[in-house]
C-alpha cells in the first residue's frame, strides 16, 4: 500500500520518512558519517546514513504522535543515552540504573519494534461502522468536504477528521493503536519483573537488527546493549555472539552495525 502524498513542497511541514529506530540511535553506530547494512538473504553489505529511507516508515502514524508522545519517549532515551556513555567515557563506570531510567529503556525497546511492526504491517483507511474506534483525540463531523490542505493542517494540530468517503486515516487509527500497545506490553514486561541491565562487551561489536523480537535487547552503541535479563556487566567474544545471532534472527528486512566484520555472530 502506497503511503498517501503532501501536498507539494510539503508546506506543513508534516513527517513523511518516519523512522522506526531513531536517527540519533542509528549515528552512534557511524564510521565516517554511515553505517554498515546488510539486507537478509543478500550476500553483499552496504553503506547508508542514518537519514536513509531504509530505516524509516512512510508516513504510517500522524504528526501528533509524531512530533508528541514519540519525541517524549526518544527525547528521555537520547538524554539517558548520552548520559550513560559520557560517565563511561570519562570514568569508565558502568551506569546503574534506577526505576525512572529503567522505566525510559522499556518504552524505547517498545516504540522501536512496534513501530517497526506497523510498518509492516500497514492498515487501510477505516470505514466508519466497520470496527469500533475509541480516540483519545478530537475528531470533526462531516460538515463539508475538507481539501487536502485542510487535512495536513488538521493533522499538524492534532485533529482527527471523518472524511467526506466516511473513512478514518490510517494514521490516525495508528495513533491510538501503537499507544495501546505499548501500554499493554509494558505491563506485561511489569508483570513479568523485566529489569535491564548493561552490557559492556570485551571483544567484538553488537549488530542492531530492524527489529529485536528474538529478545529483550536494545543496543546502545558498538560495544554498549541494554539486556533485560542480566544485571551490569561484562561480556566476551561468546556472548556477543551470542546478542548477535538473535540479532540476525530478529530481522526481517536488513541490520547493521559500526563494522558488520568486527561482529562475532
Amino acid at each position: 500500500m502506497k503511503y498517501e502524498k503532501t501536498k507539494k513542497g510539503n508546506p506543513n511541514r508534516l513527517t513523511i520518512c518516519q523512522h522506526t529506530f531513531p536517527a540519533a540511535s542509528i549515528n552512534r553506530f557511524t564510521r565516517n558519517g554511515s553505517v554498515e547494512v546488510k539486507r537478509i538473504r543478500k550476500s553483499k553489505s552496504f553503506l547508508l546514513k542514518p537519514d536513509n529511507q531504509l530505516f524509516c516508515a512512510k508516513r504510517v502514524w500522524n504528526q501528533s504522535i509524531e512530533s508528541g508522545f514519540m519525541k517524549t519517549i526518544e527525547d528521555s532515551y537520547q538524554i539517558l543515552a548520552e548520559q550513560i556513555l559520557g560517565e563511561w567515557r570519562m570514568q569508565g563506570n558502568i551506569k546503574h540504573l534506577n526505576n525512572d531510567e529503567q522505566d525510559i529503556i522499556t518504552n524505547m525497546y517498545l516504540l522501536w519494534n512496534i513501530r517497526d511492526h506497523r510498518k509492516r504491517n500497514l492498515l487501510e483507511n477505516q470505514k466508519i461502522g466497520e470496527q469500533k474506534t475509541e480516540s483519545c483525540i478530537e475528531t470533526l463531523s462531516t460538515q463539508r468536504d475538507y481539501n487536502p490542505n485542510d487535512l495536513e493542517i488538521f493533522e499538524k494540530n492534532g485533529i482527527g477528521v471523518v472524511r467526506s468517503d466516511l473513512t478514518i486515516s490510517n494514521r490516525d487509527i495508528n495513533q491510538i493503536t501503537i499507544q495501546l500497545e505499548i501500554f499493554k506490553a509494558k505491563e506485561k514486561m511489569k508483570r513479568d519483573g523485566i529489569q535491564w541491565g548493561i552490557l559492556k562487551a570485551t571483544e567484538g561489536q553488537f549488530i542492531v537488527p530492524d527489529n529485536f523480537s528474538k529478545a529483550t535487547i536494545l543496543p546502545l552503541f558498538p560495544s554498549i546493549c541494554f539486556f533485560s535479563k542480566s544485571k551490569n556487566d561484562c561480556i566476551g567474544k561468546k556472548e556477543v555472539c551470542e546478542i548477535n545471532k538473535l540479532a540476525i534472527e530478529s530481522s526481517r528486512e536488513y541490520y547493521f552495525a559500526k563494522s558488520i566484520d568486527d561482529c562475532p555472530k
